[in-house]
This record gives C-alpha cells, sequence and structure tokens, in this order.
C-alpha cells in the first residue's frame, strides 16, 4: 500500500534532484514553503531517491520502485511519488511514565458570574479606634451681657477703679489729671 506526497513534497523533490546542493531555504523559496517545513521534510527522505537512468522519455507511464517508494514518471517526468507502508506490527509494552512537566500559566480569568442572594446579617465587630479630632469650628456669635454677679458692682464713671480692700470690692472714683495712684494706711488705695 503506498501513501501519496502532497504536492508541495513533490515539488521539494523534483527542485532537490535538479538542484542537489541546494539548501532547504533556498528550496523553500523556490517551491513556496518554509525552510523548516523544507528541512522537516529532507530529513525523512534518507536514502536519497536516486531515479534509475532509463530513457523513460520513451516510455509513456513508467512504475519504478526505489527502497520504500513507488515512483510514477509519465513521458520521462516524475509526477507522482508514494511510500510503501507494511502492515502495522504489535503494540509494544508501554513504558515508564516521564517525569511531571513545569506547571503552565495561569488561564484567563472567566467572566463574573450572577450575583448570589444576601446572606444573613453577621453580629457586629467591636468598634472601631477612635479617628483624629476634626477642624475647629468658626466662632459663634457673642451673646448679650449677662447680669452682674453678687459683689461686684459696675462703676460710677468712666476711668472708676475696682479694688479688693480684703473683705470685699471697692470702688474707686477716676482721679484729676496729674494725680498718682498710691497705697495708704491699711493697703487702701489713695489719690495724691
Amino acid at each position: 500500500m503506498a501513501s501519496t506526497l502532497t504536492d508541495t513534497e513533490l515539488r521539494i523533490l523534483r527542485y532537490r534532484e535538479r538542484y542537489p546542493d541546494a539548501s532547504p531555504v533556498e528550496i523553500a523559496a523556490n517551491v513556496g514553503s518554509s525552510s523548516e517545513r523544507v528541512a522537516q521534510f529532507l530529513a525523512t527522505q534518507t536514502p536519497q531517491v536516486i531515479v534509475p537512468q532509463v530513457q523513460l522519455d520513451e516510455i509513456e507511464t513508467a512504475y519504478i520502485q526505489q527502497n520504500d517508494l513507488i515512483l510514477r514518471f509519465v513521458s520521462g517526468r516524475l509526477v507522482n511519488a508514494g511510500r510503501v507502508v507494511g502492515e502495522n506490527g504489535t503494540t509494544g509494552p508501554v513504558g515508564p511514565a516521564g517525569p511531571t512537566g513545569a506547571s503552565g500559566s495561569p488561564g484567563a480569568s472567566g467572566s463574573t458570574g450572577p450575583a448570589g442572594p444576601p446572606g444573613p446579617q453577621g453580629n457586629q465587630g467591636v468598634p472601631g479606634e477612635l479617628g483624629p479630632p476634626g477642624d475647629v469650628g468658626p466662632p459663634g456669635a457673642t451673646g448679650a451681657q449677662g447680669p452682674a454677679g453678687p459683689g461686684f458692682s459696675n462703676g460710677d464713671a468712666k476711668g472708676d477703679i475696682k479694688y479688693w480692700d480684703g473683705t470685699g470690692w471697692k470702688n474707686l472714683a477716676i482721679g484729676t489729671n496729674g494725680q498718682v495712684l498710691t497705697v495708704g494706711e491699711d493697703n487702701a488705695l489713695i489719690w495724691n
């Protein structure tokens, strides 16, 4: 049973047959494939296919078996190549498990699901620490003057002085221009 090569693989073989020293990069550029794909395919082509020296242009269609390949020529040109494949052999024993590979990177987060119903209210937590004092507020309006307290009355004229005589507050009337306030007998205040 023969497995058929793809068109690209046939083009690679034809180019390699014509230019045996061509690199995979050169072949890839001329057959419309990647250099990696060309190198992988050529690595599977050992031993190299050697077309027998036969005058194939005299034969309409020729099939030639070369190692495990069957080549089809039409009017002297290679048009198909297939690999001879035998039947599958028996399955060999399972080998030991290899070491565990490294963990992959985390996948992207899924979308958020719908919100569940609210749970019951929990117990009240302990009070938090007292916060810092707030800014001082603006001063309030001045209130009305209250009544005079007991034992301290208003003076009789502008410039009067109140002083403590040891038992109560006394009113000392304002002196005249040039007088000096002095302490007299029994520490009483007088104008001189």
